[in-house]
């Protein structure tokens, strides 16, 4: 079984860091190590941070998270002090396990991490996701986004009208698929009182109206249908709604324009208590759809737990 998102993510950031900056001593290969750590949301700018411990002594380090990011890397130039730091040789089993093709001949002003004599460099690319590439990006550009098979959405189990050509998996959306779940979602909660729209949203309610469920707002589902009918990422009031102000609640998609990158981008609102799993030899992705409906949280997870 393939680790959960952040646990992947975490142990691609070790890794990439670690093959430039340390060798084991005693051990004739190299094998980096998944870790599980908690994930917070800094509420002033919304980034998702977690904390690493790292060096001889440890020092605490705190490192933003982006699935969707093209390198992954952590800055160990300034104040760098480690003494369990050791480089990777050029073609020791480290630089060919990270298949680097450079060695650093001369380093100047001083030897340092990240810039040794006789060691092994590479970019750190972000490994969940090396080369996938939309319909609508350039053909043969790696990108650095994690592509899914959208094949339509519903909302309330009602199928929206969308030119389906645009739909290159992967909440940034298209214009014309962004207006048409506007629309649908509109009419399926005309009941309740719309206010004015509060950017970068365009359908915003008076949430008095709007009642609460174990899953977050009484709003209509939205259903992301993938391979077939049967196969669906289901997306309820907490992940679709965002309370902008007080008393305002609104639907949490953005309009990406007519010429976006890709037709529809995941943000990362609508995977916040949700278990994501990426088995990258099969390149599959699983997903739990929210755990509130489950009665739990990400937060809930008990990370002392050692079994």
């Amino acid at each position: 079984m393939a680790p959960p998102a952040n646990n992947l993510l975490i142990s691609c950031i070790l890794f990439c860091c670690l093959i430039a900056v340390s060798e084991a001593e005693a051990q004739p290969s190299f094998r980096p190590k998944a870790l599980i750590l908690p994930v917070t949301k800094d509420p002033s700018t919304l980034q998702y941070l977690t904390q690493i411990n790292q060096r001889t002594p440890l020092v605490p380090v705190k490192l933003a998270l982006d699935l969707g990011g093209q390198y992954l890397w952590v800055d160990c130039e300034q104040g760098y002090v480690s003494s369990s730091y050791k480089p990777a040789p050029c073609g020791s089993a480290q630089c060919s396990l990270a298949n680097s093709k450079s060695c650093t001949i001369a380093c100047l002003p001083s030897p340092r991490p990240g810039c040794n004599n006789n060691t092994c460099g590479l970019m750190p690319e972000n490994t969940v996701n090396p080369v996938s590439t939309s319909s609508i990006h350039r053909d043969g550009e790696p990108s650095a986004d994690y592509f899914i098979g959208v094949k339509s959405i519903k909302i309330d189990d009602k199928a929206i009208p969308l030119n389906k050509t645009l739909l290159s998996p992967y909440t940034v959306l298209e214009t014309s698929i962004h207006k048409a779940v506007v629309t649908t979602f509109a009419k399926e909660l005309s009941g309740v009182p719309r206010v004015a729209g509060v950017g970068p949203f365009e359908l915003c309610y008076n949430s008095v109206g709007i009642g609460s469920t174990r899953v977050g707002p009484a709003v209509p589902q939205i259903d992301l249908v993938l391979q077939s009918s049967n196969v669906y990422w289901r997306i309820f009031g907490a992940n679709s709604m965002v309370q902008v102000k007080s008393g305002v609640l609104c639907l949490g998609f953005v309009d990406g324009g007519v010429n976006p990158r890709t037709a529809i981008v995941i943000g990362g609102h609508q995977v916040e208590d949700n278990l994501l799993q990426f088995d990258l030899a099969a390149s599959r992705l699983g997903f739990s759809s929210s755990l509130l409906s489950r009665q739990t949280t990400c937060s809930n997870f008990n990370f002392t737990s050692t079994a």
